[in-house]
């Protein structure tokens, strides 16, 4: 996530936490932080039945796409004129 393409993601942690419903009442939800490149670290929360092994990967996978597009996107502004 950076100008020199660093994607690698690195230093993954599952854990379960406890979160506080609308009603008052706690739950455990699925918390999984991870870096991009030399960024992060960024969350990703699933508040109610713990994610697959392939959920995880898949949304890890949808926030790198979303870096590389938003790192796209600056680099075309600028190198506007």
């Amino acid at each position: 996530m950076d100008t020199n393409g660093n994607y690698t993601v690195s230093n993954v942690v599952i854990r379960q936490a406890p979160q506080l419903g609308p009603t008052g009442t706690v739950s455990q939800a699925t918390v999984v932080t991870f870096s991009v490149g030399p960024h992060g670290p960024f969350t990703l929360t699933w508040p109610t039945t713990p994610p697959a092994p392939a959920d995880i990967v898949a949304a890890i996978t949808a926030r790198v796409d979303e870096l590389r597009g938003l790192d796209t996107a600056l680099a075309q502004l600028n190198q506007r004129p």
